[in-house]
C-alpha cells in the first residue's frame, strides 16, 4: 500500500527463490486439512442452503442442465430419498433435534436407493437463478464419485468446493506481498486469516458457490492492487479483468467488483497517457476482452437459454424506483450505530444489534443452518479483539498516510463499500418484505483484506515482539478453530 523508494523496494522484493515460502505451503495445507474435515464433519445438508446447491450440481454432473424448470421436481429422486433418510430438513436450524444414525435407516436407505433416478431434478429452487460455474466445478467432484453411492458424490463436489480455501490464502498472502512487501511476518499473519478462521473453511467444506467466491475476489484484490503499482501491464491487466468476470458467473454479488475495476483501469490509463495511442488501445482491447471471454460469454449463454444472467441485479435494479431513501439511510445508520431519537427503528431492529449480530456472532461462529453457536460470552470476546485488530489497524494506516499510494487505498475501499452497499441494498428490501437476508459469511469475500488488516495492526507493535504477538494470535485462531469443530460435532454426533 506504501510508496516504497529504490532502496527500500530492493529490501522488500528480494529474489525470488524457487517454489512457494515454506510457511505460506505449510498455510495452504492446514487451510486444505481444515476445509476437508469440515466437509466429512458436516452431515449432510447441514450447511446453509445445500440442498439447493447441491441439486443445482448433481444436475450439471447428471444431465449436463441448468435448473428452473417448472414442471420439474426441485430435487432428484435419489437426492429427496437420501435427505429424508437422514431427516435433514427436520434437523436444520433446530438445536435441539439431532440426526437419526441407526442400522435400521441405513438399510432402508439403501433399499430404497436402488430404484430412485440421479437425474429426476431441476425445478426452481432458491439457487436456480445463481450463475454456473462454480457448480460446474463441483459437479467434476460429483462425477469423480459417481461410482460410489449418494453420499460419496455429496462428499466428492463438497471435496471439490474445498479446494478453494488454500487458493485463498495463497491470494492472501500474495496480496500482503503487494501492500507490505515481501516481509514473511505480516503475510504471514494475513493468510492465516482465511487458513485459520473457521466460516471460511466451513463455508468452503460444503456444497456452495461461497468456497470459489472468496478465493476468486481475493485474486481480483491482489492483481487490482499489481496492476495500480506494477504501471497497468498488459497480461496483469487482463488477468484483472478476466478474473471479475469470473467472479460474476461464480455469484452475482460480484457485480460489485465492476466499479472497483473501472477505477484501476480509468487510473493506469491516465497515468500512462503521454504513450502512443497503440500502446494504450492494446491494453484497454485485453482489458476488454478478458471481460467478454468471460462475463460477456455467460451473458450471451444465459440469453441463448432465456435467462437472466444476473437475476438478483436485476431484482435489486427493479426495487430501486419503490425505495425509500430516507428510510434506507436510517437502517444503514442503525445498523451500525445507535438510533437518534428522531429516527423510527429500522427493519432490521428486531434483532438487536445488527452489525454485532450479523457480523460478529454470524461471521466468528455459527454452523450448522447458523444454530450451532458458542456462548453469548465469547462473542462479546471476539467483538473486542475484532475491534481492537480494527482500530490498531486503522491507526497504522494513518500514520503511514503520507507513504499510502491513494490509488490502491482508493480501490480497496471502493470494492468493500461496494460490497456493502449491495448487501444492505438487498437486507433492507428483504426485511421490508418480512424475511432475512443478511449472514456473516456474505462479507467473507473480503477475507483477504480482513488479513491484511491484521497484518497492519501487527506494524504498531516493536519489531522485537512482533513475532511472538503474531504468534500467539495463530495459535488462538488454531484453538479457536479446534473449539468450532468440537462444537458441531458435539451438535450432530454426541
Amino acid at each position: 500500500m506504501t510508496r516504497q523508494g529504490p532502496q527500500e523496494d530492493a529490501d522488500a522484493h528480494p529474489p525470488r527463490a524457487s517454489g512457494l515460502p515454506s510457511p505460506l505451503l505449510a498455510l495452504m495445507l492446514v487451510a486444505l486439512i481444515l476445509s476437508v474435515t469440515w466437509a466429512l464433519a458436516t452431515p449432510a445438508f447441514q450447511a446453509p442452503d445445500e440442498q439447493s446447491h447441491f441439486a443445482y450440481a448433481q444436475l450439471l454432473g447428471e444431465r449436463f442442465e441448468l435448473p428452473g424448470k417448472p414442471n420439474r421436481p426441485i430435487y432428484s429422486d435419489e437426492h429427496a430419498v437420501a435427505a429424508a433418510s437422514v431427516n435433514a430438513d427436520q434437523v436444520a436450524g433446530q438445536p435441539l433435534t439431532p440426526p437419526e444414525w441407526s442400522e435400521t435407516l441405513e438399510e432402508r436407505w439403501r433399499h430404497g436407493t436402488v430404484r430412485q433416478a440421479a437425474d429426476s431434478g431441476g425445478g426452481p429452487h432458491s439457487a436456480s437463478s445463481y450463475p454456473p460455474l462454480s457448480y460446474l466445478w463441483e459437479s467434476v467432484g460429483y462425477r469423480l464419485f459417481a461410482g460410489g453411492e449418494f453420499f460419496d458424490k455429496l462428499f466428492g463436489a463438497r471435496l471439490l468446493s474445498a479446494l478453494w480455501l488454500p487458493v485463498t490464502v495463497l491470494a492472501t498472502w500474495l496480496l500482503a506481498g503487494e501492500l507490505f512487501g515481501r516481509r514473511r511476518p505480516l503475510q504471514l499473519a494475513a493468510a492465516a486469516v482465511p487458513a485459520l478462521l473457521p466460516m471460511p473453511a466451513f463455508i468452503s467444506g460444503s456444497v456452495s458457490p461461497d468456497g470459489m467466491l472468496y478465493a476468486v475476489w481475493t485474486l481480483v484484490l491482489w492483481l487490482g492492487v499489481r496492476t495500480l503499482r506494477r504501471g497497468m501491464p498488459l497480461g496483469t491487466t487482463a488477468a484483472f479483468c478476466a478474473l471479475v468476470g469470473i467472479a460474476c458467473v461464480v455469484k452475482s454479488v460480484s457485480y460489485a467488483l465492476l466499479p472497483p475495476a473501472l477505477l484501476v483501469l480509468a487510473i493506469g490509463l491516465w497515468r500512462r497517457r503521454e504513450e502512443p495511442l497503440p500502446r494504450l488501445a492494446k491494453v484497454a482491447a485485453g482489458a476488454a476482452g478478458a471481460l467478454a471471454l468471460t462475463l460477456g460469454v455467460w451473458i450471451l449463454v444465459a440469453r441463448g437459454l432465456d435467462r437472466t444472467a444476473a437475476a438478483n441485479v436485476s431484482a435489486g435494479v427493479g426495487a430501486a424506483s419503490g425505495t425509500d431513501l430516507r428510510a434506507l439511510l436510517s437502517y444503514v445508520w442503525q445498523y451500525y450505530l445507535p438510533r437518534l431519537p428522531f429516527q423510527d427503528p429500522s427493519v432490521a431492529a428486531a434483532i438487536g444489534y445488527p452489525a454485532y449480530r450479523v457480523w460478529i456472532v454470524l461471521g466468528w461462529g455459527a454452523f450448522g443452518w447458523l444454530e450451532v453457536k458458542f456462548p453469548e460470552l465469547v462473542y462479546r470476546l471476539l467483538a473486542f479483539f475484532t475491534a481492537a485488530v480494527g482500530i490498531a489497524a486503522v491507526v497504522a494506516i494513518w500514520r503511514a498516510r503520507r507513504r499510502i499510494e491513494l490509488a490502491v487505498l482508493a480501490f480497496l475501499a471502493l470494492t468493500t463499500i461496494a460490497l456493502l452497499a449491495g448487501l444492505h441494498w438487498s437486507d433492507y428490501h428483504v426485511l421490508a418484505a418480512g424475511n432475512r437476508f443478511m449472514q456473516g459469511r456474505y462479507i467473507f469475500p473480503l477475507v483477504g483484506l480482513m488479513g491484511c488488516a491484521l497484518a497492519a495492526a501487527a506494524l504498531l507493535l516493536p519489531e522485537r515482539a512482533r513475532g511472538g504477538a503474531i504468534g500467539a494470535t495463530l495459535a488462538g485462531l488454531f484453538v479457536f478453530h479446534l473449539f468450532s469443530l468440537g462444537l458441531v460435532i458435539e451438535r450432530f454426533y454426541a
